[in-house]
This record gives C-alpha cells, structure tokens and sequence, in this order.
C-alpha cells in the first residue's frame, strides 16, 4: 500500500515550477487544505478497519492453532468432551443373548404381529357381521309389515282365482250345451234333407212318370230329341217307364254315343 504525505507534493511541484503570486498562492492552499483533511480522515478510518481485520484474522489463527500462547488447552476440553462421552457409555448396560434367545425373540415379535393382524381382522368381522345383521333385523322388520298386506293378496287372487275357475266350467257346459244342440240341429237337418230328397224323389220320379206316358203316345224321333237334351239319369228313367217297344224304338232314334250313356246310366240303378 502506498501512503500519501501532505504537502509532499506541494514542495515537489515547487521545485519544479516557479512560484505564482502571493494571492493566488493563499487560494491554492485553502483549497488544497480542505482537500487533506477529507482525505485524511479517509484513510484513518481504512487503517482501523484494517487493523481490526488483522487482529481479529491474527485471534482466530492463534486461537486454532496455538491456543497456548493466549492459555487455551484444547486438549483437556476434548479430554473432557471425551470422558464425560466415555461415562454416559458407560452408564449403558451390555446385554448378551444367545441366538436361540434371539431366535425366540423374532419368533414372539412376528407372534406378535400375526396376533395383531388377527385380532384387526375379527374386529372387521365382528363389524360385518353387526351390519348384516342389522339390515337381516330391517328386512325383518319390513317383513312383518309387509307379510299382513301379502296374505291379502293371496286371498284375493284365490277369489280370483274360484271365479274365474266357475266362469270356466259355465263356459264349459254351455259350450257341451251348444255341441248337443249342434249335433240335434245337425241329424234333424239330415233327416229334414233326406226327407226332403225323398219327396222330391218321388215328385221327380212322378213327373217322370207322366212324361213317360204323354212320351208313350208321342212319335219316337220327336221323343229321341228330347232325351238327347235332358239328362242321362232322367232320360234312363223316362225309357224305363215307357213301353218297351216304344222305348226301343226312340233308343234307335237317339245318337249311338247318347244311347250308350242312357244304357249306362240305367245300368247303375
């Protein structure tokens, strides 16, 4: 560090250059006289900072490593950091088991925990269990009240049930009632139709009969022409009625083909 003299430059530049005049020299050094003292007290106080970093970095380095000059043992304070450490070990008791002793330790530990975890899973048990058997006591509850109403509906729905098994057997017997009646109705129709077949057998074979004499006393051609027009069944019966020397004779005037359907037709009676 380079220190700085008051006035030292002043009598260099001095030497060097003339000297101004009386007035303007007075000026020069009220200014330069301001100048120093600030400077001045500048470096006063970078000096005490200074010597206060030095005698306190000095302290520690001594402090750290020669604590004696300034009567400091370290030594004994860790000798009795050390002892008072050494008595509070001390004071503990060694314990020494065998491992069959260990063994059985562990063993009685995991016992331990096993009966720990048991005894938490009976109580989630025993919970469950309390919940279900309450809501069991609930439906209970609910089926006792609920089990009056039900009964109800039983008995009506057999009510139900006899009514609708008499309509079923009314509906039964009218239904047998209505097949007798059918099957009455039914053979009285029939008979009614072959009584009504009968008689009109009978009016047809009349009828038949007449024209058979009113054909007896006709000319056979006119008699041939007539029956080639009505049916075979009738005109069969007609010729039966009929004499049978005119009938051969209308049977000659006739078409061979229609005779020979008028035989056959007779044939089947």
């Amino acid at each position: 560090m380079l220190w700085r003299i008051p006035g030292f430059e002043q009598q260099m530049l001095s030497g060097i250059y003339p000297e101004p005049d009386s007035g303007l020299k007075n000026d020069i050094n009220g200014r330069n006289g301001g100048m120093m003292s600030t400077k001045s007290l500048m470096m006063i106080l970078i000096s005490l900072v200074t010597a206060f970093v030095i005698v306190v970095g000095g302290f520690i380095v001594v402090y750290k490593f020669f604590p004696g000059f300034i009567g400091i043992d370290r030594k004994s304070n860790q000798e009795r950091t050390m002892t008072s450490k050494s008595k509070s070990k001390k004071n503990v008791p060694n314990i020494t088991i065998s491992k069959t002793e260990f063994d059985e330790l562990i063993r009685e530990s995991v016992r331990n925990k096993i009966l720990v975890s048991e005894n938490k899973q009976l109580l989630n048990n025993q919970k469950n269990l309390a919940d279900s058997l309450s809501k069991k006591n609930e439906l209970l509850s609910t089926g006792k009240t609920s089990y009056p109403k039900m009964l109800d509906s039983i008995a009506k729905i057999h009510g139900i049930y006899a009514k609708l098994r008499d309509s079923l057997q009314k509906v039964t017997l009218l239904y047998k009632q209505v097949l007798s009646d059918i099957d009455r109705i039914t053979k009285t129709s029939q008979e009614k139709e072959k009584l009504l077949l009968g008689q009109l057998d009978s009016i047809k074979n009349k009828n038949l009969s007449d024209f058979a004499k009113i054909y007896d006393n006709s000319e056979p051609k006119d008699v041939a022409k007539i029956l080639e027009k009505i049916d075979s069944k009738d005109a069969s019966k007609i010729l039966k009625l009929m004499s049978k020397k005119k009938a051969g004779k209308v049977l000659e005037a006739i078409s061979t083909e229609r005779a020979a359907e008028i035989m056959r037709q007779g044939s089947q009676r």
